[in-house]
């Protein structure tokens, strides 16, 4: 698999993907599992599913195109800013993988959106060649994060990240923080723009707040078949972190920096978790840095090749698991 990915064989690694892929979305086309509802504050994906919820083949169409496009887009992203070879989809797979590791975090839900979102947002902060952040760039990525948090109110702790990669850029003067205020407020402004309109102000105001101070850091109780490959998989985040963090040590300035904007929506993930379980882990809401992360662990070479091929094994099964838990039961 490995040797697959690194090679020059793109139909190859497409067919690889496709397989994959298959293999974890055909139960959601079975079963027809319907758009999955947000517990929390979220009315542009409550306007999307409002109308698409009864279609659930639609809707988990809609959500596996989506997640492809944005795979597609990260290995472009990793491709332009030489991040990764040019030659491997292994972001791509590793993307679709993360966004369908669970039968519990699967078809369309809110983390298809905010994660489009905050691709738009590391795409504005990525760089080529600079070391700091232009104006435009700056606004249109707290622009992208404040539409994120309209599809996912927890999503507003994509704003930690994004203040962190203010000092990766050196961004002290106040003119820095008030565009990005408001580039942020921007789409708040329009949405209460419309809810003033039509006299709604008051209860979104009501119903943000109210999200927004219900903290439940809870742990579901969950069959061991699910909660093993949870653990693996979290452990194989970890480990790619610890490899990706020794890259950045040894790597140059820009690739030091795009490397810390890849990985900072790690911290809005874990803060996430305050809204929702903690355990099992949505990988969803960690599946840009896990992609790229663990892309840099296995396409890292080593005198053991069986080491990185046994990983992404190991991976691919603790993701399959839980679905035949689930078609079993």
């Amino acid at each position: 698999m490995i040797k697959l990915f690194k090679g020059n064989n793109a139909l190859g690694q497409i067919v690889a993907i496709a397989f994959i892929t298959a293999t974890l979305w055909l139960p959601v086309f079975w079963q027809g599992i319907a758009p999955h509802e947000s517990d929390v504050f979220a009315p542009l994906y409550d306007l999307v599913i409002r109308g698409i919820a009864p279609y659930h083949t639609i809707a988990n169409a809609l959500a596996l195109l989506l997640i492809v496009v944005q795979g597609i887009w990260l290995n472009i992203l990793l491709y332009r800013y030489k991040m990764t070879s040019t030659q491997t989809l292994m972001p791509m797979m590793l993307y679709i993988v993360a966004m369908s590791a669970s039968p519990a975090h699967i078809g369309l839900t809110p983390f298809v959106f905010v994660n489009l979102a905050i691709l738009a947002a590391c795409s504005q902060l990525l760089s080529a060649a600079a070391s700091t952040l232009e104006v435009s760039r700056n606004f249109n990525a707290s622009f992208c994060i404040g539409l994120a948090t309209l599809f996912y109110l927890p999503s507003l702790t994509y704003l930690i990240p994004f203040l962190l990669v203010f000092v990766i850029y050196k961004l002290y003067r106040w003119r820095h923080i008030l565009v990005a205020f408001f580039g942020f407020i921007a789409p708040m402004i329009l949405f209460f723009t419309y809810a003033f309109l039509f006299d709604k102000a008051d209860y979104f105001s009501i119903l943000i707040a109210y999200d927004l101070t219900s903290l439940h850091f809870v742990s579901q109780d969950v069959p061991t078949l699910i909660s093993v490959p949870n653990i693996i998989i979290l452990v194989i985040l970890v480990a790619s972190l610890t490899a990706a963090g020794g890259k950045r040590l040894d790597g140059g300035l820009q690739w030091r920096i795009n490397t810390g904007i890849l990985l900072l929506p790690l911290i809005a993930a874990l803060a996430m978790h305050l809204y929702s379980a903690w355990f099992p882990f949505n990988l969803q809401s960690a599946a840009i840095p896990f992609a790229f992360s663990t892309t840099l662990l296995l396409m890292t070479d080593r005198k053991r090749r069986w080491i990185n091929e046994t990983i992404i094994w190991i991976l691919l099964v603790a993701c399959a698991i839980p679905w035949l838990a689930d078609l079993t039961s």
